[in-house]
């Protein structure tokens, strides 16, 4: 798209937004019912423009209709609207933007007790953006105050959402007896509230953690448990990371036909919402499908097009994970050096950003390409590194495979 087609392109939605816009009457018109048009209209336009343009889009409409109905909106109404916008921005990847519409909802909020379950939401929010951004410390004390301010109220929807939040973290931070307790701690409060979509969300995680453990079949259960409810609430991400995790299951017991399936499911319902991190994860993951097929061009596009994402978030996490995909791949075509560099660039990252897991398998997966090459002393200084990891982190199952390796590495 030349620069022409793009001014024509911002315009044609500059257009469309101020016709719309002078046809809503706050005097007769509701607000939900004008929202709700907006938010049918957004995506129509969106999909004609580039990602800062999306953004620039999302927030200017949504401030002018904002504008339009101040004097006729309650602040838990302005509150809701806000929440939406913020969310869409995280999705789209704009995490400083949805920062600065959460923190801008926690101070509106600040005033008023009633609507302390939209402070606790908002608090949450700001502390998963600082976990995309691997800004830990931050991250926890955020999900504390959401779940702090939830106590206090007796909130026990905003107990679960915050309990399952810190689930998140603890899992992310390698602390898996602490993640299974919150988790399972918020899966009796959703239980208890029948809430199905929180149930859902929580089934999915235990699945998560069940993947980590080895307990595959386990896994695939709770998903099982968490898809039709999903599938009842139309909870379109939930839903797509759900149909990830479930492919990556099938992934790590070879049953390739199935990954592939669910990788499909969960990469176009990425695509539908505008979920740009889901769709490079998705895509990174699937390397191993053209992995285990031996077509390395193909994984290489793969990973090329998830590290442009992933840089451009910020996603460091992101970024390690697709350098340890380059070095299996130089491993593959037997470059050693580029290989070497590509591993040690993805234990640096994990390193840097704490996370313990990411880098076990880095090391792991280095230690591979050392003995492929027949460099067996390395490998096995590898493997160690990694065994000490897993040991803290206590996977047992990760542990006796690399015991396996070292046995191998003789």
């Amino acid at each position: 798209m030349n620069y022409k087609d793009e001014q024509n392109v911002d315009e044609m939605i500059e257009n469309y937004i101020k016709e719309f816009l002078a046809d809503i009457h706050p005097e007769i018109d509701s607000y939900e019912a004008a929202v709700h048009a907006l938010q049918t209209l957004l995506p129509q336009l969106i999909d004609e423009s580039e990602h800062a343009q999306r953004v620039q889009i999302l927030q200017s409409s949504f401030g002018q209709l904002l504008d339009k109905f101040s004097s006729y909106l309650t602040p838990a109404q302005k509150v809701h609207v806000e929440l939406w916008l913020g969310h869409q921005l995280e999705q789209l990847g704009a995490w400083d933007n949805a920062l600065q519409v959460f923190m801008s909802v926690v101070k509106e909020c600040e005033a008023d007790e009633s609507l302390s379950h939209q402070k606790a939401e908002a608090l949450r929010w700001i502390g998963h953006i600082q976990v995309m951004k691997n800004n830990w410390d931050e991250a926890s004390t955020y999900y504390q105050n959401s779940l702090s301010c939830s106590l206090e109220h007796s909130d026990l929807e905003g107990e679960a959402h915050a309990r399952n939040a810190l689930g998140y973290y603890f899992f992310e931070k390698g602390k898996f007896a602490d993640a299974s307790l919150e988790w399972h701690h918020a899966l009796e409060l959703a239980e208890k509230l029948k809430i199905t979509k929180l149930m859902a969300s929580f089934y999915t995680n235990l699945g998560t953690l069940a993947i980590v453990q080895g307990e595959w079949e386990k896994a695939l259960a709770y998903y099982g448990e968490s898809i039709p409810r999903f599938e009842q609430v139309g909870q379109q991400r939930s839903l797509a990371e759900t149909y990830h995790n479930m492919a990556m299951t099938y992934a790590d017991v070879e049953r390739w036909s199935e990954a592939g399936n669910y990788y499909e499911k969960s990469y176009e319902l990425a695509k539908q919402i505008g979920d740009i991190r889901l769709q490079a994860m998705v895509k990174l993951n699937r390397v191993r499908l053209y992995l285990a097929i031996n077509d390395l061009v193909y994984a290489k596009a793969f990973c090329q097009q998830a590290l442009r994402v992933f840089q451009k978030l910020e996603d460091h996490l992101g970024e390690a994970d697709t350098y340890k995909y380059f070095g299996i791949i130089d491993t593959l075509k037997e470059n050693w050096a580029a290989a070497e560099k590509y591993f040690d660039k993805s234990i640096e990252l994990n390193e840097k950003y704490q996370h313990p897991l990411g880098k076990a398998e880095s090391h792991v997966e280095l230690g591979l390409m050392y003995k492929t090459k027949n460099d067996l002393q390395r490998a096995r200084d590898q493997f160690q590194i990694a065994l000490s990891i897993y040991h803290e982190l206590e996977l047992e199952n990760e542990v006796e495979k690399v015991k396996q390796l070292l046995e191998d590495s003789n």
